[in-house]
Formats: C-alpha cells, structure tokens, sequence
C-alpha cells in the first residue's frame, strides 16, 4: 500500500474511533455496544454477534437498551456510510 493511501486509511480509522468512543462514554457503554445498538436501532434488524463468554453475552444484551439519540445516529452515519454500490454478502 502506498504511504498516502496508508495515512488517509489511518486518519479515517482514528475518526471512526474517537467518534464511536465520545458516544460510548456518553451511554456509559464499550464501543461494541454502540455499534450493535446501532445496528439493531430499527427494531427490524437481526444481528448475530459473536460471543466468547457469558459476560460478552451479558454486554450485547445491554446494547438492547441503549437508545442513540438522532444526533448520535447521524455521529455514526456520517463516519460509516451507506454503501454507494452494492456488494455481495462475503459468504465463506
């Protein structure tokens, strides 16, 4: 990979990040909580996380309860958008 192609994948990472962990300290939650509530915000989403551990459980559970607000939603939108074209489910 090329040095700027590295620097702008990095600097999005970063933003991504800081972000997802703003509103994760706001709702007292891990950033994996924020993004399964963010994915389930709808109510007619089904998301299968993986789980290692009872507590890993315990903690999706409690994404269940976590209620973004619109301006948190529109946070998380603008860094992780729509995909423009669409792609096929990698299915491996």
């Amino acid at each position: 990979m090329q040095p700027i192609i590295l620097l702008v994948w990095s600097l999005s990472l970063v933003t991504k990040q800081n972000v997802l962990q703003d509103i994760a300290k706001k709702y007292n939650a891990d950033v994996f909580q924020i993004l399964l509530a963010w994915c389930i915000r709808n109510g007619q989403t089904i998301a299968i996380p993986q789980s290692g551990n009872a507590e890993h459980v315990i903690n999706n559970v409690k994404a269940a309860n976590i209620k973004l607000t619109e301006s948190d939603l529109a946070k998380i939108d603008a860094v992780y958008p729509e995909p423009s074209v669409s792609e096929p489910l990698a299915l491996w």
